[in-house]
């Protein structure tokens, strides 16, 4: 049986390949020095945009992820030290004037804070359920009875917003 201080685990959440790409590295070189068992789970994507997912369940959403994972490796909540959860916040909290129509667009295209679609409706609907799902998981501060810390990322501006 592992000693307690060896099963101490920061459980990172990443929302698909590229965040994981884009931080795995640097997630693991700040906090190696600090914890021995970092683990970067990735999710399917951004969970926001599933169609089963909205803000009276997202909560229960992470709260899935983590236990799968307590489960898988026979894990107590008492094990981790956090969950820490990278969050693509790109759209959710956008100016909705920034959000311009353009028919003629094959996919979307960001530029100078301004997003131009081929279906304004559609990335308006999309956004504002993001939006209020991110809203709620702000607000949460235990995941599974452990601190849970989100960290507020816009991966098309490459921006850090807020670490809470």
């Amino acid at each position: 049986m592992a000693k307690k201080s060896e099963r101490r685990i920061l459980f990172v959440i990443c929302e698909g390949d590229s965040d994981d790409i884009t931080l795995h590295r640097s997630l693991k070189n700040y906090f190696g020095e600090y914890v021995k068992n970092l683990i970067v789970e990735v999710t399917e994507g951004d969970f926001a945009y599933k169609k089963d997912i909205n803000d009276e369940n997202c909560v229960k959403y992470v709260e899935k992820i983590v236990n799968e994972h307590k489960k898988r490796n026979y894990l107590f909540s008492s094990d981790y030290i956090a969950v820490i959860h990278i969050i693509d916040t790109d759209g959710a909290f956008m100016n909705l004037d920034n959000i311009k129509e353009d028919v003629l667009l094959d996919y979307n295209k960001f530029e100078h804070n301004t997003l131009f679609t081929n279906n304004r409706t559609f990335m308006l609907e999309r956004f504002e359920k993001k939006a209020s799902i991110y809203t709620k998981l702000f607000v949460t501060n235990l995941i599974c009875g452990i601190k849970y810390y989100k960290f507020y990322f816009l991966h098309k501006f490459r921006t850090c917003i807020i670490w809470c």
